[in-house]
């Protein structure tokens, strides 16, 4: 039906819904891009939990080749001549910020936050996976039987009165 390689993406804090698997707000998202387009809200504690999914590693993506530059001399004269005049407004700069920061108490500050480099994709655990091919055929399946009593196969109960042929007696 569909290959067990989903991708994490996250959505805005306006569109959270209900996680697949312990109904909390959620705005991570599991995508299956291929060939269909099956996707589930999960928390993100759930995607570090083995027997929930397992993260898929990514091939390291090659780096174009550096072309190598060779500028001219007017370009070297020009540049050295930038750099200089960027040296001295650094020194200036940083002489004010140092006046500054003596006057201000030190804040630890925090480490910096570790962004990935391109989309993570998982591996659903067999179980679960199963539970999200039953959940997609029980979708196609309810799909299937309101398109067939839409069609309205069945005749309808007549709505008028039927007319008597026969007047009774007296």
């Amino acid at each position: 039906m569909f290959a067990n390689k989903y991708r994490k993406r996250l959505v805005s804090v306006s569109d959270k819904k209900g996680c697949f698997v312990c109904y909390k707000s959620s705005n991570t998202v599991l995508v299956n891009e291929v060939p269909s387009s099956d996707f589930f809200y999960v928390c993100a504690s759930h995607l570090t939990d083995k027997g929930f999914a397992i993260e898929l590693a990514q091939p390291a993506e090659p780096l174009p080749p550096k072309l190598p530059l060779k500028p001219s001399e007017t370009e070297k004269e020009t540049m050295a001549k930038e750099i200089a005049a960027l040296k001295t407004e650094w020194d200036r700069v940083k002489g004010v910020k140092e006046e500054e920061k003596a006057l201000v108490p030190k804040e630890p500050s925090p480490p910096p936050l570790a962004t990935p480099t391109g989309p993570v994709y998982y591996e659903l655990n067999a179980h679960i996976f199963k539970l999200r091919i039953d959940a997609r055929k029980r979708l196609t399946q309810e799909k299937k039987t309101r398109q067939v009593l839409a069609v309205q196969a069945f005749p309808s109960v007549p709505n008028h009165t039927p007319m008597d042929t026969n007047p009774p007696s007296a």
